[in-house]
């Protein structure tokens, strides 16, 4: 089920809308991923989003791998700024058909990024009611570019739909 704060961002992408969120953490599957962030936790977080004992992350030697419904994914580091991308864009990947992890837009610029974990079929159902578009202005798709820690999001930052009209008078006047 698709909690409906999830969905009014998608109709309503504001910083209103988001500290709503903020305030109903424990009611929407939330990542918050700072750019210092351990991959374990970063693994455990999902984990308990997705149902215990199923997602993990493991070093063997001096290579890292995320693990989650079956899948194992390598993870690429380089050590730098950027290796929490490359952590989250792996964790994705394990994740992959069953649940998708995407960035919300409204964070960006914030020194912790805010990602939503949902089922592959609830972000299904988000774009069919919605619009594909709708939804990836409020949430962006992990892809192993751009790096959410490193590269300038604000530039790829979809247009966003027109707020409905309040009419032809003014907003703060009475009728």
């Amino acid at each position: 089920m698709i909690p409906s704060l999830v969905r009014d961002l998608i109709e309503n992408p504001t910083r209103e809308v988001l500290d709503v969120l903020y305030a109903a953490e424990t009611q929407v599957p939330f990542l918050w991923i700072d750019w210092r962030e351990d991959d374990a936790g970063i693994a455990a977080t999902c984990d308990a989003i997705v149902g215990p004992c199923v997602f993990a992350a493991e070093w063997r030697g001096d290579d890292r791998f995320v693990r989650g419904r079956g899948r194992e994914v390598q993870v690429l580091f380089e050590q730098d700024a950027g290796d929490r991308h490359r952590a989250l864009v792996a964790c994705n990947e394990s994740l992959a058909p069953t649940h998708e992890i995407r960035f919300v837009w409204e964070t960006d610029g914030a020194d912790t990024g805010e990602l939503l974990l949902l089922s592959a079929d609830d972000w299904e159902s988000l774009e069919s009611d919605h619009g594909h578009e709708a939804v990836g202005a409020a949430y962006l798709a992990l892809a192993p570019h751009p790096n959410l820690f490193t590269d300038p999001l604000h530039a790829l930052l979809p247009k966003r739909p027109a707020p409905p009209s309040l009419g032809s008078h003014a907003w703060w006047r009475f009728r």
